[in-house]
């Protein structure tokens, strides 16, 4: 896989909470939006899957994690991806 830069992610946005994003694997990071509720990434050289995991908290506690597999698609280039089941 080429590197993709750029790639949107978000969840539904809840007042009063930060997210925090990750990935399990070295190679994809966030590039924008860190403690927000949408995200940009960018894919390095050599992703081929991996899981982008994200949660919330607040002054009530820390949600469990949220995953979304995410592979290599070449036909997925400038899609924006929405993580469902909304967290609350």
């Amino acid at each position: 896989m080429c590197s993709l830069s750029g790639i949107p992610y978000s969840v539904t946005n809840v007042s009063g909470v930060t997210y925090n994003w990750g990935f399990s694997v070295a190679n994809a990071a966030i590039s924008t939006g860190q403690g927000t509720n949408a995200i940009t990434v960018n894919y390095l050289p050599g992703f081929v899957t991996g899981n982008l995991q994200v949660t919330a908290s607040n002054g009530c506690g820390i949600s469990p994690v949220r995953n979304l597999a995410v592979a290599t698609n070449a036909s997925c280039c400038n899609k924006h991806y929405r993580i469902s089941n909304g967290l609350r």
